[in-house]
């Protein structure tokens, strides 16, 4: 098996990740550009303008005391626990009137920057650069570094930008009086990525409405206000315009049936609809412009000196289709969303489903990171707006203009200016949570970023090919979204999915998928040049819709414009031209171009040419059969053409397409499971969840990583068995488990229900051996009590552990003179960990372990204040040396015990039972024993032939020394797996099915039947016994209930279900059940009246004795006054609570005892 090795294979995974962050940077100029200025009026003199007018944003550097600057690198921000930021530095403009102007340099404070960015000091570095920096060969980046950990904003999916959808909601109709479940919807973006939504909605009495979001509050234009208001045009023309698609035929009989069935519906809507316009006494585009600005200036926050219909083509500019700089093209669009709208009411097209790849985009991080950072720059200039207001109230003469003159004003007005940017981008990308006043145009406002866990290879790599499907749908009742739609093939995993609350919201890209982030694809020059050579190809005519009348035309739209038309007859033409233009990336044209060509012939729905250029478009490479080369496909335009998986699926003169690979519908983690194809469909889906929950190689730089926690297997190997993939993405040099001999025997009753069973002499021997590394930092500063100190003379305590009177005399013989444990020590629970001593009650403090018992592996000194690079570090009387804040990075040994968790790479799950001696184990006619016994009754329920396949194949493996080849799809019904396998088990003097006679390591006796035998890849997963044993006597209870809480970390109790409660059942220990459920969780002595059969009804009260000592405790019951039929009885407190539940709803729980009987 030879498989192409890339150079970084891990850069093509997190492309969209740095590539659309280098993309938003390069453009943050252009961004600012469009930022409002700020404007105000004092009196009547000139108004005040400030504005920024650029920004520049540095590379991550620290200061340092001896040399000043020096650049920072992700490493160290790992280890400080600090976040990986630069500089933002901007230009701001001060104007007076249109005289007076001063420029003024400004500090917006620092903003993260995305790791193996362009802004990021590992940009460009060597392999040997890169390890010099304690960072992987293979860093590829695409992550944040907040606070010491790493952070990704994740993929989402959203609505395709600039395409108008047709709509059936049920919804819809409760928006107003008249209003139906028909609409066009359409999503339009703004240069810094924010976009604007809006709706065209059918009334019943056949108008239009427009819906927009404003400041998250929905305004309704009727839809003539907006055509009168982009154009000069008659009412006749814009009939005309509406009517055009509906009275088209070739044929005049044909016409004349249309026109009667669609004029009676069309043109008495069109008719009202302009009719509308009579109510608003409007006639000039001017009075429409003008009546549009009086109704939004106030929300657009616009100045008194612009007048209403400037305001008017404001407020088009801002909110109405803002991908269009052109009037006239937003016109042409509008006009088009009216067609599709009464296409769908009339029942000629199907309602679009936006909820499809086809309608579909990825949000990507550069975008969210662009806008969100364009609104806190808009927002600074509102506040900066009030600071200055309350400068000028302050000083005691609001309307002083010669104070705005000076310098020094508007720099303390910026001194004053607490906005922080920093702050919110910390928040932001600490927590995902965006907070925006709709003017982003988000799906969402919530889970954004997520932490970039790197508990092993696969879980580390799955984060950069996630994509969710929003967190609207997850609390959604419907599985409507969660489905596997034909459309997603190629583009999106059909397996790697969780298979819990997220499944079907939380998809993984498949491995040929690539994200469109470059932005010169929107380019107007190329934008131009597209337009002029479509314009120029055979059978595409203009835009006016007088010069063809009786011909049937189609509209071209590129980007959601549009541009051409084109007749139906030459539809075909023009889309194969544009192809192969695009293929041979001839003309300008780019080769990522989406043609959706859509004849009129599809019946239900919306013909026309669409192209696409815009970035956020997912694509994939497939064979173009006709001109045997690669294209690259959209999700939009794959529904039109035929893709065959494979050449003998291939139909003449229908089939356009080949893929290139058929495992490229998989992604890379699902991809990585051998003999997939011959497992059933969700141990496939279990494999990628367990894969992302192995202990392996997480990193190759884990000696100087300080995570959290870190799992590592101390002895890995490589997969006998491997993909292609294996090597092409690089894995051998994370591996992440063990070959393992596997006999797949029932030899014992420890074997039972997933149980299995270890060789005790392999586990000897390192099978699956492994450790935990925890970073502990400890912070003498936060000890201090009161404000955090940031310099080394303002702590309190310092590590030390001896007296100044007697500076060398151990305080204890277990720590070092500097407070600290030595390096490579073992520490158990209770044994001390440092000691620190007090600089103002001149003692030493011991502080002790708490927790498992570990090794110190390593100790890091750090800096206290977040500038300073190197630690403050005072020499003392004997020359060593004192600090105030360390890193300590603890070592714990997890060796396999009864009850960890393994798996195969098949979804084939099992918990360790059993230790067995090797000399018990049943062995081979060659002396082989089994490193595992499985139960046999593993496979039939769960069809995991895959893993059977595996066997035989790593049995190969061993005896050729030769690596076998697991890809996905290799064999069929004619080229069978076990044929192929069985032939070089048969040659090496093995059976043909892989089984073998073993004999009873017991008694030595064979075994009466063959038993299967053969190598299988272990994977050892982190649920671990260590980790979730659970002790307790008393604890923590519920407040409502009595009942112990749940949870280890707080101390809580052990579930005790139905499952535990039948088999105590089955045991005959009705006694020790009464004891778990009752006496150990929340027994209650209650009272009850036996008369009244209730425990509500008694009411304790207490009365002093006779002797005035003691208390006499008395009890009632209020229904019927007695106190003789009052007893106590013991009960659990959740009936209590039951029957008080009950009685809130005027029910009445009666209780019978045996003693007292009612007629």
């Amino acid at each position: 098996m030879t498989t192409k090795i890339d150079e970084n294979p891990f850069k093509t995974l997190v492309h969209a990740h740095v590539s659309s962050f280098n993309e938003a940077m390069a453009r943050v100029n252009d961004v600012v550009i469009d930022l409002i200025p700020e404007e105000y009026q004092i009196g009547e003199n000139a108004p005040v303008r400030f504005w920024i007018r650029s920004l520049d944003i540095e590379k991550p550097r620290v200061v340092n005391n001896l040399i000043g600057d020096e650049p920072l690198y992700p490493s160290e921000c790992r280890e400080r626990n600090l976040s990986y930021t630069g500089k933002i530095v901007g230009e701001i403009v001060y104007q007076i009137g249109n005289g007076f102007t001063k420029v003024f340099q400004y500090d917006f404070g620092r903003i993260p920057i995305m790791v193996q960015s362009t802004l990021c000091n590992l940009h460009g570095l060597t392999k040997e650069q890169l390890i010099e920096h304690k960072e992987e060969e293979t860093e590829a980046g695409g992550y944040f570094i907040i606070g010491g950990i790493e952070r990704l904003i994740r993929l989402i999916f959203q609505q395709r930008r600039n395409h108008p959808l047709a709509i059936i909601r049920p919804v819809f109709e409760g928006k107003g009086p008249g209003y139906t479940k028909y609409a066009t919807m359409i999503r339009c973006t703004h240069k810094d990525e924010s976009s604007v939504r809006i709706s065209l909605h059918y009334i019943k009495t056949g108008d239009v409405d427009c819906r927009i979001s404003l400041q998250k509050r929905q305004f309704f234009v009727p839809i003539i206000i907006l055509l009168k208001s982009m154009t000069e045009a008659s009412d006749k023309e814009i009939f005309d315009r509406l009517c055009e698609p509906f009275m088209r035929s070739n044929d005049k009989k044909t016409r004349q049936k249309q026109n009667k069935k669609i004029d009676s519906f069309i043109t008495e809507r069109i008719e009202m609809m302009l009719h509308t316009k009579h109510k608003y006494d409007l006639s000039t585009r001017s009075e429409y412009l003008a009546f549009l600005g009086s109704r939004f200036r106030v929300r657009m926050r616009l100045n008194k000196v612009i007048t209403d219909e400037q305001a008017g083509k404001e407020f088009l500019r801002r909110y109405i289709l803002v991908h269009l700089d052109n009037v006239n093209s937003k016109f042409d669009l509008m006009i088009h969303m009216l067609h599709k709208l009464y296409a769908l009411i009339l029942g000629e097209i199907s309602p679009d489903n936006p909820d499809t790849p086809s309608f579909q985009e990825v949000l990507l991080p550069g975008d969210l990171y662009l806008m969100y950072l364009r609104y806190q720059l808009q927002n600074w200039l509102n506040y900066q707006s009030v600071v200055m207001k309350k400068l000028l109230e302050n000083s005691g003469d609001p309307d002083n203009v010669k104070l705005l003159y000076e310098d020094k004003f508007f720099q303390e007005a910026l001194k004053k200016n607490k906005f922080s940017i920093t702050q919110r981008f910390q928040y932001f990308l600490a927590t995902g949570n965006v907070v925006h006043d709709g003017s982003l145009g988000l799906p969402q406002t919530t889970g954004f970023s997520i932490v970039a866990e790197k508990l092993n290879i696969f879980r580390y790599l799955s984060h950069f090919r996630a994509i969710h499907k929003g967190a609207y749908f997850v609390n959604m009742k419907t599985t409507e979204i969660r489905k596997l739609l034909p459309e997603y093939w190629g583009f999106v995993c059909p397996i790697h999915t969780p298979d819990g609350t997220p499944c079907g919201l939380l998809n993984h890209f498949a491995q040929t998928c690539q994200i469109v982030t470059n932005l010169k694809y929107e380019d107007k020059m190329l934008v131009t040049t597209l337009r002029k050579l479509i314009s120029e190809i055979e059978g595409v005519i203009p835009i006016d819709p007088y010069l063809i009348k009786d011909k049937e035309v189609l509209p071209i739209f590129l980007n959601g414009c549009l541009i051409n038309r084109c007749y139906q007859n030459k539809l075909e033409a023009i889309t194969d031209q544009l192809r192969w233009l695009k293929i041979n990336s001839k003309l300008g044209v780019p080769n990522n171009l989406e043609i959706v060509s859509i004849p009129r012939t599809l019946g239900d729905i919306f013909p026309g040419l669409f192209l696409f250029t815009c970035h956020s478009r997912m694509i994939r490479p497939v064979l173009n059969l006709r001109f045997n080369k690669v294209e690259f496909i959209g999700t939009m335009e794959q529904m039109y053409l035929s893709v065959a998986a494979k050449r003998s699926e291939i139909v003449e003169k229908k089939t356009t397409h080949l893929e290139l690979e058929q495992q490229n519908i998989l992604s890379l983690i699902a991809s990585l499971t051998p003999f997939s194809d011959f497992n059933q469909s969700p141990r496939n889906m279990y494999q990628c969840q367990m894969g992302k929950q192995t202990m392996g190689t997480p990193s190759l730089t884990w000696p100087t990583r300080s995570d959290n926690k870190m799992y590592r297997l101390i002895s890995p190997q490589l997969p006998l068995v491997r993909n292609k993939n294996y090597l092409k993405f690089g894995m051998q040099n994370f591996p992440q488990g063990t070959n393992a001999m596997i006999a797949v025997i029932s030899y014992t009753g420890y074997d039972m229900e997933d149980a299995m069973i270890i060789n005790r002499a392999s586990w000897q021997r390192g099978f699956a051996h492994g450790c935990i590394y925890k970073e502990m930092v400890i912070d003498l500063g936060e000890k201090s009590g009161g404000k955090r100190p940031k310099t080394f003379k303002q702590c309190q305590f310092v590590f030390q552990n001896y007296l100044p009177s007697e500076p060398e005399k151990k305080i204890n013989e277990r720590l070092g003179l500097d407070g600290l444990p030595e390096i490579g020590d073992f520490i158990k629970h209770g044994d001390p960990l440092y000691s620190r001593y007090s600089l103002k009650e001149n003692r030493v403090i011991l502080e002790r372990h708490k927790g498992e018992n570990c090794y110190i592996d390593q100790i890091r000194i750090l800096s206290l204040d977040y500038e300073d690079k190197y630690v403050e570090l005072m020499a003392n009387t004997i020359g060593s040396l004192q600090c105030t804040k360390v890193s300590m990075k603890i070592r714990i040994v997890r060796n396999p015990v009864v009850g960890d968790k393994f798996s195969s790479r098949h979804g084939q799950k099992g918990v360790l039972s059993q230790l067995w001696p090797e000399e018990n184990m049943p062995f081979t006619q060659d002396g082989l024993r089994p490193d595992v016994i499985i139960n046999p009754h593993a496979f039939p329920s769960r069809m995991t032939i895959g893993m059977l396949i595996e066997a035989m194949a790593g049995k190969v493996a061993s005896m050729d020394g030769k690596v076998q080849d697991g890809t996905t799809f290799q064999f069929s019904e004619k080229d069978r797996a076990i044929d192929f396998f069985g032939k070089k088990l048969r040659k090496a003097g093995y059976n043909y099915y892989g089984s073998e006679n073993l004999y009873s390591g017991i008694s030595g006796e064979p075994l009466h039947s063959d038993i299967f035998f053969g190598m299988v890849y272990y994977q050892r997963l982190r649920h671990m016994v260590g980790d979730k044993y659970q002790v307790r006597s008393t604890g923590k209870i519920n407040n409502l209930t009595h009942q112990p809480v749940k949870g280890r970390k707080v101390g809580g109790g052990i579930r005790f279900g139905e499952m535990e409660r039948d088999s105590l059942l089955a045991h005959g220990a009705s006694f020790f059940l009464q004891d778990r459920l009752l006496n150990s969780s929340d027994v209650h002595l209650s009272y009850a009246c036996k008369k009244c059969s209730t425990i509500l009804s008694v009411i304790p009260s207490v009365k002093p004795s006779v002797s005035g000592n003691n208390y006499e405790n008395l009890a009632k019951c209020s229904i019927c006054g007695e106190k003789k039929n009052v007893i106590k009885i013991q009960i659990p407190y959740v009936f209590r609570y039951l029957v008080t539940e009950l009685m809130a709803m005027n029910i009445k729980l009666s209780l019978l005892f045996d003693d007292f009987k009612k007629n």
